[in-house]
């Protein structure tokens, strides 16, 4: 099937496929460091850290957007 495409659209499909891949990873470790910041990954027990963790958070986000 893909043999009958030309070779541009081939190579088009091989670096939409890793940008896609790209983009679920960054999803899946924002969304991980997002509920271990937020302590629903752990047991935190007092909220000592809010602040800083939540600071940590925006500038996660931030990256990614940036990224």
């Amino acid at each position: 099937m893909l043999t009958r495409l030309a070779l541009r659209l081939r190579i088009l499909l091989i670096f939409a496929g890793l940008a896609a891949a790209v983009l679920g990873f960054l999803v899946l470790a924002l969304w991980v460091a997002g509920r271990r910041l937020t302590g629903q990954g752990a047991d935190t027990g007092a909220m000592s850290g809010a602040v800083p963790d939540a600071l940590v958070l925006d500038a996660l986000v931030l990256a990614a957007l940036i990224a």
